[in-house]
């Protein structure tokens, strides 16, 4: 691949990046749990649990240094995993190659 076809394969990935980092709403959307949305009583487990809950009780919660440091945080390990591949693509997560050895193998006879 050149690089702008890197740049390119990347672009959405950043641009979540950028999007976790200065939106809230984004934030929530990417601690949401679809199975515990809608229960206000269930425990709180962990801190991502704590900062979707607060989000969602006042926006302003944004400002805090609690929320920057945790934002931080996942911004770091989100990068980190882009950095080991782990890029949004359009379409679905399938595997494009599971076992290239075994793979080359097959195809060499």
């Amino acid at each position: 691949m050149t690089q702008r076809e890197v740049d390119e394969l990347l672009e959405p990935s950043i641009e979540y990046v950028r999007q976790l980092k200065s939106n809230p709403a984004v934030m929530r959307f990417h601690l949401s749990y679809p199975e515990r949305t809608n229960q206000l009583r269930s425990p709180l487990l962990s801190t991502n649990d704590i900062v979707f809950r607060l989000l969602g009780i006042n926006d302003r919660f944004a400002e805090t240094k609690m929320y920057a440091q945790f934002r931080d945080g996942l911004i770091r390990s989100y990068l980190n995993n882009i950095r080991r591949g782990h890029v949004l693509v359009n379409g679905n997560y399938s595997t494009l190659l599971g076992n290239p050895y075994a793979m080359l193998l097959s195809t060499i006879g």
